[in-house]
């Protein structure tokens, strides 16, 4: 219109200041008319075709606009594995190609939909309110029935949002929402829409796959820990309660009369026996709490000579047949952590030494400070360089 309107003025003022008689619009000469309409002509043609190699030209960057953040969205959730960065950058690279407000829907694990991602385009939300009551049913029925609802569509079409379903194959992961007020939605934002959806679903297909690839995994290994858990509890089991059953047999053979010495070794075995058999118990006993939630971390301040000592008077007796001593730094700090449980850590260290060491072998503790300084472990603080402790047989 604006290239029509400025041919029509050009003729007008060519008339009124080069025609005669200038300074008027009345033409004396009929073969100026013919000039005239063969200018408005010409003009007409070239206008048009100049509007038309704009909207081109504004197709054009219009497309390109699209592909390079649609390039930009893919290279953004490549690699991620996390459902709420995906929503949230669909969210928002539609909302800021759409110039339209977006929202973004995932299932939970109860199959209910959640607003996982959404963008605002006059950059105002109300977060405690970000989809009304008539909005997400509407979501809910897209979601359960699989269709394109809502706004500028046959099914649902009250709200305010047009509502489009995640589908990769035949499952719906997710719904995607745009705000459309009045304006409907155009035929070249419809394929960007579906474009966007297509690719948003592919991604959240991809994270769901590799998530169930993990728990297999983890199952897996989770399955060959618990059979060789199994073995070994056994193997443990087995080897204190033989030594206690045949100790407690050679005692109640009254036919037989040991000597004190020989009587004190035998209740020895069954005292070591049975220390050894709680300690498995005890360890059992708190890997099902760990697995069910029920142990309680009691984080406190504790010296690490006090734990290595308390689990040593725990062992009792059965150290006496190794030589083991303890080169502790005299410059250690205190440490964060549950003493008890420390103190159980450091009993099955000390054990499993002397388990696998030949009787009589010099078992060395040693804890030092490994560089740096010591800093607070308290929430919101973090462990620089802690000390370094080990076990050595020698």
């Amino acid at each position: 219109m604006p290239s029509y309107l400025t041919a029509l003025f050009s003729v007008l003022i060519y008339n009124f200041l080069f025609i005669p008689p200038i300074f008027t619009f009345s033409v004396y000469d009929i073969h100026y008319i013919w000039s005239f309409v063969i200018f408005l002509v010409i003009s007409y043609f070239i206008g048009g075709r100049t509007e038309l190699l704009r909207s081109e030209a504004k197709t054009a960057r219009q497309r390109e606009k699209n592909i390079r953040t649609l390039y930009d969205f893919s290279r953004e959730i490549a690699a991620v594995v996390d459902l709420d960065r995906i929503a949230q950058e669909l969210a928002k690279h539609m909302g800021e190609n759409l110039n339209r407000s977006t929202r973004v829907l995932f299932p939970d694990a109860q199959d209910v939909l959640f607003v996982r991602g959404y963008h605002e385009a006059d950059g105002v939300s109300d977060k405690e309110q970000l989809v009304s009551e008539a909005e997400y049913a509407v979501a809910v029925w897209s979601y359960q029935h699989g269709q394109v609802v809502g706004r500028s569509t046959d099914t649902l079409p009250g709200g305010h949002y047009l509502y489009v379903p995640l589908k990769s194959g035949t499952n719906v992961v997710g719904i995607f929402g745009v705000k459309l007020d009045r304006q409907n939605v155009t035929p070249e934002e419809r394929q960007l829409i579906n474009a966007w959806v297509g690719f948003a679903a592919i991604a959240v297909e991809r994270v769901k796959l590799t998530e169930k690839t993990r728990q297999t995994a983890l199952l897996v290994e989770a399955d060959k820990l618990r059979t060789a858990l199994f073995n070994s509890i056994s193997h443990e089991l087995r080897t204190p309660l033989s030594t206690i059953v045949g100790a407690a047999s050679m005692l109640l053979d009254t036919g037989v009369a040991y000597s004190d010495e020989t009587r004190r070794d035998l209740l020895e075995s069954i005292q070591e026996g049975s220390t050894r058999m709680e300690r498995v118990v005890v360890n059992l006993l708190d890997t099902a709490r760990m697995e069910n939630g029920m142990l309680q971390l009691k984080n406190d301040w504790c010296d690490i000579e006090d734990i290595v000592g308390a689990a040593l008077r725990r062992i009792g007796e059965t150290t006496l047949k190794y030589n083991i001593k303890t080169k502790l730094s005299a410059d250690l700090p205190m440490i964060r952590g549950d003493f008890v449980l420390l103190e159980q850590a450091m009993v099955n260290l000390v054990d499993n030494a002397m388990k696998y060491s030949p009787m009589g072998s010099t078992i060395i503790i040693t804890a030092v400070q490994d560089g740096g300084k010591y800093q607070d472990n308290r929430p919101g603080q973090w462990l620089r360089n802690p000390q370094r402790g080990f076990i050595q047989n020698l």
